[in-house]
């Protein structure tokens, strides 16, 4: 786990990881590989929450 003073500095890589399962997840269907990736949107949410809910105690 990183030190308390290194979590804001991670905090803009890890949202951006997070944004780009989540697009990953719904952009499938655009390039016919599939569907819809309900599962990999779905697991970006979560942890897009919990920075969420980080960043507004910072």
């Amino acid at each position: 786990m990183p030190a308390p003073s290194e979590l804001l500095e991670r905090l803009d890589t890890v949202l951006r990881v997070i944004y780009l399962v989540f697009n990953e997840g719904l952009f499938c269907n655009i390039r016919r590989v599939a569907e819809t990736r309900h599962d990999l949107s779905g697991e970006a949410i979560r942890p897009g929450a919990t920075a969420r809910r980080f960043a507004a105690r910072t």
